[in-house]
């Protein structure tokens, strides 16, 4: 864990993806939850691994800045973005921002600039700008309805309340 990890843990902000160990163990509603969270598990110890999978759709907070403290989350905005790769600790993971198809709230396709996706490339420290993953699927005969192929039908309930394309 690093240094910015323990200071979000002790500031009570949200940590979405890391290495997690069981806690407090309670029963909840299953309609509070949109998806199943895909982890690696220790053997030996309740440790839970989470992070970002290569074809995952994620939502991360946009101008997010490590030195955030509980106020900074009011009025935020999220972007949508494509995990490009699996995470490692050496290079981080690979990301595509995605954007709104017009007219089509639940429909995003990967964002281009003059023609080119645009990418970024992660490092550890800016895991802790992600803030949930979003179920998605991919629909068929979409084209009839002028949707752009390789678009991703997103969860409607997992959608931040505010993001910007």
């Amino acid at each position: 864990m690093i240094d910015e990890e323990i200071q979000w843990v002790e500031e009570n902000l949200p940590l979405a993806c890391g290495i997690f160990r069981a806690g407090n163990v309670g029963n909840l509603d299953m309609s509070r939850f949109s998806h199943i969270v895909k982890c690696d598990s220790s053997k030996k110890q309740s440790f839970y691994r989470i992070f970002p999978k290569k074809g995952e759709i994620w939502a991360a907070y946009k101008n997010w800045n490590n030195n955030w403290k509980d106020f900074n989350f009011v009025g935020f905005l999220c972007q949508v973005v494509e995990i490009l790769s699996d995470f490692s600790k050496e290079s981080g993971t690979s990301i595509c921002s995605l954007v709104e198809v017009e007219g089509c709230v639940t429909f995003f396709v990967r964002k281009l600039h003059e023609g080119f996706q645009l990418t970024k490339q992660l490092q550890r420290l800016e895991m802790l700008s992600f803030s949930h993953g979003i179920p998605t699927f991919t629909v068929v005969g979409i084209k009839n309805h002028a949707i752009p192929k390789g678009s991703w039908h997103l969860e409607l309930d997992a959608l931040p309340p505010r993001w910007s394309n």
